[in-house]
Protein backbone atom coordinates (compact mmCIF):
# COMPACT_ATOMS: atom_id res chain seq x y z
CA UNK A 1 0.00 0.00 0.00
CA UNK A 2 1.11 3.46 -0.26
CA UNK A 3 0.06 7.28 1.00
CA UNK A 4 -0.87 10.36 -0.44
CA UNK A 5 -2.42 13.46 0.33
CA UNK A 6 -6.46 13.22 0.54
CA UNK A 7 -8.21 15.37 -2.27
CA UNK A 8 -11.68 16.69 -3.03
CA UNK A 9 -13.23 13.08 -4.52
CA UNK A 10 -11.91 11.25 -1.53
CA UNK A 11 -14.41 12.70 1.15
CA UNK A 12 -17.59 10.74 0.53
CA UNK A 13 -15.45 7.38 0.69
CA UNK A 14 -13.88 8.74 3.91
CA UNK A 15 -17.10 9.58 5.53
CA UNK A 16 -18.40 6.12 4.65
CA UNK A 17 -15.46 4.82 5.96
CA UNK A 18 -16.29 7.03 9.18
CA UNK A 19 -19.58 5.62 9.45
CA UNK A 20 -18.72 2.18 8.80
CA UNK A 21 -15.93 1.95 11.54
CA UNK A 22 -17.69 4.29 14.37
CA UNK A 23 -20.91 2.26 14.61
CA UNK A 24 -20.72 1.14 18.17
CA UNK A 25 -17.61 4.15 19.46
CA UNK A 26 -18.90 5.64 22.31
CA UNK A 27 -17.73 8.92 22.20
CA UNK A 28 -19.41 9.54 18.34
CA UNK A 29 -22.73 8.13 19.87
CA UNK A 30 -22.35 11.22 22.30
CA UNK A 31 -21.43 13.53 19.89
CA UNK A 32 -24.36 12.54 17.31
CA UNK A 33 -27.14 10.75 19.25
CA UNK A 34 -29.80 10.50 16.01
CA UNK A 35 -27.11 8.91 14.57
CA UNK A 36 -29.00 5.97 13.61
CA UNK A 37 -32.63 7.59 13.22
CA UNK A 38 -31.02 9.87 10.47
CA UNK A 39 -27.92 8.30 8.86
CA UNK A 40 -27.88 10.68 5.60
CA UNK A 41 -27.34 13.75 8.11
CA UNK A 42 -25.23 11.70 10.40
CA UNK A 43 -22.83 10.78 6.68
CA UNK A 44 -23.29 14.20 5.55
CA UNK A 45 -22.09 15.94 9.05
CA UNK A 46 -18.92 13.97 8.33
CA UNK A 47 -18.72 14.78 4.79
CA UNK A 48 -18.77 18.35 5.83
CA UNK A 49 -15.92 18.03 8.22
CA UNK A 50 -13.62 15.92 6.02
CA UNK A 51 -14.41 19.16 3.31
CA UNK A 52 -13.24 21.81 5.81
CA UNK A 53 -10.50 20.18 7.45
CA UNK A 54 -9.13 19.22 3.87
CA UNK A 55 -8.86 23.08 3.30
CA UNK A 56 -7.26 24.03 6.63
CA UNK A 57 -3.89 25.35 6.23
CA UNK A 58 -2.38 23.51 8.85
CA UNK A 59 -4.07 20.43 8.22
CA UNK A 60 -3.10 16.93 5.72
CA UNK A 61 -5.43 14.16 5.91
CA UNK A 62 -3.60 11.14 4.17
CA UNK A 63 -4.82 8.26 3.44
CA UNK A 64 -3.57 4.72 2.53
CA UNK A 65 -4.31 3.28 -1.08
CA UNK A 66 -4.10 -0.48 -1.98
CA UNK A 67 -1.93 -1.54 -4.65
CA UNK A 68 -1.27 -4.29 -7.26
CA UNK A 69 0.92 -6.04 -5.06
CA UNK A 70 -1.82 -6.08 -1.95
CA UNK A 71 -3.35 -9.34 -0.96
CA UNK A 72 -7.00 -7.56 -1.09
CA UNK A 73 -6.24 -5.81 -4.55
CA UNK A 74 -9.75 -5.69 -6.60
CA UNK A 75 -7.67 -4.61 -9.87
CA UNK A 76 -8.59 -0.70 -9.02
CA UNK A 77 -7.21 1.49 -6.22
CA UNK A 78 -9.12 1.21 -2.98
CA UNK A 79 -8.82 3.76 0.02
CA UNK A 80 -8.20 1.26 2.89
CA UNK A 81 -7.86 4.30 5.55
CA UNK A 82 -6.83 7.79 6.58
CA UNK A 83 -5.58 9.85 9.13
CA UNK A 84 -6.08 13.13 9.73
CA UNK A 85 -3.17 15.65 11.30
CA UNK A 86 -2.73 18.88 12.13
CA UNK A 87 0.67 20.94 12.18
CA UNK A 88 -0.07 22.62 15.32
CA UNK A 89 2.30 25.91 15.70
CA UNK A 90 1.96 29.69 14.90
CA UNK A 91 5.57 30.70 14.13
CA UNK A 92 6.33 32.23 11.00
CA UNK A 93 8.74 29.38 9.90
CA UNK A 94 5.66 27.01 10.26
CA UNK A 95 3.31 29.02 7.99
CA UNK A 96 6.08 29.54 5.60
CA UNK A 97 6.26 25.80 5.84
CA UNK A 98 3.17 23.90 6.07
CA UNK A 99 0.56 26.93 5.47
CA UNK A 100 -0.22 27.42 1.92
CA UNK A 101 -0.50 30.84 0.75
CA UNK A 102 -3.89 31.88 0.76
CA UNK A 103 -6.08 34.80 -0.47
CA UNK A 104 -7.36 37.68 1.77
CA UNK A 105 -10.91 36.15 1.31
CA UNK A 106 -9.85 32.32 1.77
CA UNK A 107 -8.29 33.63 5.05
CA UNK A 108 -11.55 35.61 6.14
CA UNK A 109 -13.94 32.50 5.01
CA UNK A 110 -11.85 30.18 7.18
CA UNK A 111 -11.94 32.32 9.84
CA UNK A 112 -15.37 32.89 9.96
CA UNK A 113 -16.24 28.78 9.56
CA UNK A 114 -14.23 28.35 12.46
CA UNK A 115 -16.71 30.91 14.66
CA UNK A 116 -18.83 29.53 17.15
CA UNK A 117 -21.77 31.39 15.51
CA UNK A 118 -20.83 29.09 12.49
CA UNK A 119 -20.45 25.79 14.37
CA UNK A 120 -23.74 26.01 16.28
CA UNK A 121 -25.58 26.93 13.00
CA UNK A 122 -24.15 23.78 12.02
CA UNK A 123 -24.81 21.50 14.56
CA UNK A 124 -28.39 22.53 14.67
CA UNK A 125 -29.18 22.05 11.43
CA UNK A 126 -28.26 18.56 11.81
CA UNK A 127 -30.73 16.14 13.37
CA UNK A 128 -27.70 13.43 13.96
CA UNK A 129 -26.22 16.10 16.39
CA UNK A 130 -26.42 17.39 20.09
CA UNK A 131 -25.73 21.00 20.04
CA UNK A 132 -25.56 20.94 24.22
CA UNK A 133 -22.96 17.74 23.70
CA UNK A 134 -21.27 19.74 20.46
CA UNK A 135 -20.29 22.42 23.13
CA UNK A 136 -19.83 20.79 26.09
CA UNK A 137 -17.21 17.74 24.22
CA UNK A 138 -13.68 17.99 25.46
CA UNK A 139 -14.17 21.18 27.37
CA UNK A 140 -11.85 19.60 29.96
CA UNK A 141 -8.14 19.94 30.20
CA UNK A 142 -5.84 17.02 29.93
CA UNK A 143 -3.99 15.55 32.68
CA UNK A 144 -0.05 14.50 32.37
CA UNK A 145 1.59 12.51 34.54
CA UNK A 146 4.61 14.41 34.15
CA UNK A 147 4.57 18.25 33.23
CA UNK A 148 7.38 17.94 30.66
CA UNK A 149 5.14 15.67 28.64
CA UNK A 150 2.33 18.47 28.28
CA UNK A 151 2.31 19.25 24.25
CA UNK A 152 4.73 22.11 23.33
CA UNK A 153 3.83 24.88 21.43
CA UNK A 154 4.78 22.52 18.25
CA UNK A 155 3.78 19.06 17.37
CA UNK A 156 2.14 16.66 15.28
CA UNK A 157 -1.22 15.87 16.58
CA UNK A 158 -3.69 13.17 15.27
CA UNK A 159 -7.31 14.20 15.09
CA UNK A 160 -8.32 11.18 13.91
CA UNK A 161 -6.97 7.63 12.53
CA UNK A 162 -9.36 4.95 10.69
CA UNK A 163 -9.00 1.79 8.78
CA UNK A 164 -12.07 0.11 6.89
CA UNK A 165 -13.18 -2.68 8.78
CA UNK A 166 -12.28 -5.05 5.50
CA UNK A 167 -8.55 -3.91 5.58
CA UNK A 168 -7.93 -3.92 9.48
CA UNK A 169 -4.74 -6.28 10.93
CA UNK A 170 -2.64 -5.64 7.11
CA UNK A 171 -0.67 -3.14 8.67
CA UNK A 172 -2.64 -0.04 7.80
CA UNK A 173 -2.60 2.27 10.68
CA UNK A 174 1.32 1.56 11.13
CA UNK A 175 1.85 2.90 7.38
CA UNK A 176 -0.44 5.98 8.70
CA UNK A 177 1.34 7.22 11.26
CA UNK A 178 4.72 6.18 9.80
CA UNK A 179 3.96 9.37 7.34
CA UNK A 180 3.85 11.62 10.50
CA UNK A 181 6.21 10.39 12.57
CA UNK A 182 8.84 11.50 9.50
CA UNK A 183 7.74 14.55 9.69
CA UNK A 184 8.22 15.09 13.47
CA UNK A 185 11.62 13.51 13.12
CA UNK A 186 12.93 15.86 10.51
CA UNK A 187 11.60 18.66 12.85
CA UNK A 188 12.45 16.77 16.09
CA UNK A 189 9.28 17.82 17.97
CA UNK A 190 6.79 15.39 19.40
CA UNK A 191 3.38 13.48 17.80
CA UNK A 192 0.30 13.65 20.19
CA UNK A 193 -3.31 12.01 20.53
CA UNK A 194 -6.12 10.91 22.72
CA UNK A 195 -6.82 7.42 22.05
CA UNK A 196 -9.95 5.08 22.59
CA UNK A 197 -9.28 1.75 23.83
CA UNK A 198 -9.36 -0.17 20.71
CA UNK A 199 -6.37 1.93 19.54
CA UNK A 200 -4.03 2.01 22.76
CA UNK A 201 -2.10 -1.57 21.62
CA UNK A 202 -1.17 -0.01 18.12
CA UNK A 203 0.30 3.02 19.95
CA UNK A 204 2.60 1.20 22.84
CA UNK A 205 3.31 -0.96 19.42
CA UNK A 206 4.87 1.76 17.43
CA UNK A 207 6.85 2.86 20.30
CA UNK A 208 4.26 5.95 21.55
CA UNK A 209 4.20 6.65 25.32
CA UNK A 210 1.10 6.90 27.65
CA UNK A 211 1.62 10.13 29.21
CA UNK A 212 -1.66 11.32 30.86
CA UNK A 213 -5.62 11.03 30.03
CA UNK A 214 -8.12 13.40 28.53
CA UNK A 215 -11.88 14.06 29.69
CA UNK A 216 -14.22 14.26 26.90
CA UNK A 217 -17.53 13.86 28.51
CA UNK A 218 -19.38 14.09 32.28
CA UNK A 219 -19.27 10.95 33.02
CA UNK A 220 -16.33 8.79 34.50
CA UNK A 221 -15.62 6.13 31.81
CA UNK A 222 -15.77 9.14 29.29
CA UNK A 223 -12.15 9.79 29.37
CA UNK A 224 -9.31 8.66 26.71
CA UNK A 225 -5.14 8.14 27.47
CA UNK A 226 -3.18 10.60 25.92
CA UNK A 227 -0.42 9.41 24.17
CA UNK A 228 3.00 10.83 22.87
CA UNK A 229 5.92 9.92 20.79
CA UNK A 230 9.47 11.97 21.22
CA UNK A 231 11.78 11.53 18.27
CA UNK A 232 14.92 9.98 18.56
CA UNK A 233 18.01 12.25 18.73
CA UNK A 234 21.39 13.03 16.66
CA UNK A 235 22.73 9.62 15.61
CA UNK A 236 19.31 7.90 16.25
CA UNK A 237 16.72 9.84 14.91
CA UNK A 238 15.64 7.00 12.25
CA UNK A 239 12.67 6.23 11.81
CA UNK A 240 12.18 1.92 12.65
CA UNK A 241 8.71 1.79 11.62
CA UNK A 242 6.99 -1.88 11.47
CA UNK A 243 6.63 -3.33 8.13
CA UNK A 244 3.87 -2.08 5.86
CA UNK A 245 2.95 -6.03 5.97
CA UNK A 246 3.35 -6.39 9.27
CA UNK A 247 -0.43 -7.32 11.14
CA UNK A 248 -1.85 -4.08 13.09
CA UNK A 249 -4.42 -3.58 15.89
CA UNK A 250 -7.49 -2.72 15.05
CA UNK A 251 -8.07 1.32 15.13
CA UNK A 252 -10.83 3.56 15.93
CA UNK A 253 -11.62 7.10 15.96
CA UNK A 254 -8.71 9.56 17.81
CA UNK A 255 -9.23 13.40 18.78
CA UNK A 256 -6.27 15.71 19.38
CA UNK A 257 -5.64 17.17 23.09
CA UNK A 258 -6.99 21.06 22.61
CA UNK A 259 -3.89 22.92 22.26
Amino acid sequence: MKVRPAIASDIPHLAAITVRSLNEDAMDEYLYPGRHKHPVAYQAAYEKRNKNLIEWPSVRIMVAMTEPSDDKWSGAPEISGFCIWNRNGESKEVKEKWWPKQTLKQRMSLWMRDTYIAQAVEAIQNPSMSVVRYFTYGSKDEEYFDPKDKDPDDFWGVIEILVDQSFQRRGVGQLLLKWGFEQARVEQIPVSLAATKAGEALYFKVGMRHVGKWKWGPKPEMESKLFRWDPPKGDEATINAPATEAPATDVSTLDAPAT
